[in-house]
């Protein structure tokens, strides 16, 4: 799975940990942090260190995620009217 606009991601963290790790990459890159391109400097740093896909085993026809583990997908840079994700299902014969 992989989301290819660069400032939006996706993790797999216990359930309980999203917040945290929200408030971390707030704290290493606070809203309002500009660069030089379109003004988003932080949302590009947030999605860096998320990072951009995410490899999930299919396991008997379901996601193999643990009991506490979710998809969730991370928007550093909007709300924007349009995103896509692309998922590749990839045969292991």
């Amino acid at each position: 799975m992989q989301a290819p606009q660069e400032a939006l991601e996706r993790q797999l963290p216990r359930a309980l940990d999203v917040e945290l790790l929200l408030s971390t990459v707030d704290e290493v890159a606070p809203g309002g942090a500009a660069d030089r391109q379109d003004g988003n400097g932080d949302a590009h740093v947030k999605a860096g260190l998320v990072g951009p896909s995410e490899t999930i085993p299919v396991i008997d026809g379901a996601l193999g995620l643990s009991t506490w583990q979710g998809i969730f997908f991370c928007e550093f840079d909007g709300p924007r009217p349009d995103r896509r994700i692309s998922v590749t299902i990839v045969a292991d014969e």
